[in-house]
């Protein structure tokens, strides 16, 4: 059944927003209500206590700009929002921005490398132990072209600096750079990651991780409708998608990187 936990300290209402869950709570960044500018507020909702807390003033940083349609999710004690359009409604956003929940502060963080990924709003983001989820959206302004399939936010640490990833998140293995190259940083998805050693530089020390990075997973065979404003959640190793048009539900199993009706 459902309660009603509408309570005076919630948010302003507001549509096209992000939301995230971590460590029992609820996070809610951006979007808009109707007739007035862009949100950039964020926001938390603890579910033990029910009580709503304004996280608008971070402790440092600057918080990412107004949006509507971003994409937002949890890993590791932080949340992270990026893409999303503009208050003038015609520019998808390219940021990316990183919040650290026990420090409440935000930092804008480099653009992700890897796999060629067109930024977008109206999409769906979900997480497990191992990386961010990216699924559909449109790629602009006149809502004409939506994306279908499936793209994976890996994070540096999942393999050391002088190796990479062959493969997808966990299902993957780290191997070593070829003789002659190296990995600067670590977390490289494929061995364009591996760049040519040069003896007169330092390019045989641990570099600091500066990057996540995108892994094209699937596109050929995802819903029918691609990301057509649906609602996208992960459980138990799969990533479920609940259409915007159809009232399909889908599943993609993310070890078998395949979709399911």
């Amino acid at each position: 059944s459902w309660t009603d936990l509408s309570s005076a300290s919630a948010p302003a209402a507001r549509y096209a927003h992000g939301t995230a869950s971590f460590d029992g709570k609820l996070y809610v960044f951006g979007g808009r209500p109707d007739g007035t500018p862009w949100f950039g507020d964020l926001h938390a909702y603890d579910i033990a206590t029910a009580v709503w807390t304004d996280l608008s003033t971070p402790s440092a940083g600057v918080a990412p700009a107004g949006r509507v349609g971003p994409s937002m999710a949890a890993f590791d004690a932080k949340l992270y929002v990026f893409y999303g359009y503009d208050e003038t409604y015609t520019t998808v956003n390219t940021d990316f921005h990183e919040y650290d929940i026990a420090d409440g502060a935000w930092t804008e963080l480099p653009v992700p490398y890897g796999d060629t990924l067109e930024p977008r709003g109206a999409l769906g983001s979900s997480n497990d132990d191992s990386a961010i989820y990216l699924f559909g959206g449109v790629t602009d302004s006149a809502f004409g072209t939506f994306i279908s399939g499936v793209d994976v936010l890996g994070f540096c640490g999942v393999c050391p600096a002088g190796k990479y990833l062959d493969g997808v998140g966990s299902a993957g293995s780290c191997v070593d750079c070829a003789q002659g190259t190296y990995s600067p940083v670590a977390g490289g998805q494929n061995s364009s990651v591996c760049i040519p050693c040069d003896l007169t530089s330092t390019s045989f020390s641990t570099c600091a991780c500066t990057n996540p990075y995108w892994i094209q997973v699937e596109r050929s065979n995802g819903p029918p409708n691609g990301g057509d404003f649906g609602s996208t959640t992960s459980a138990e190793g799969k990533l479920y998608y609940f259409s915007g048009t159809d009232s399909g539900l889908y599943a993609f199993d993310t070890a078998a990187a395949t979709w399911e009706d």
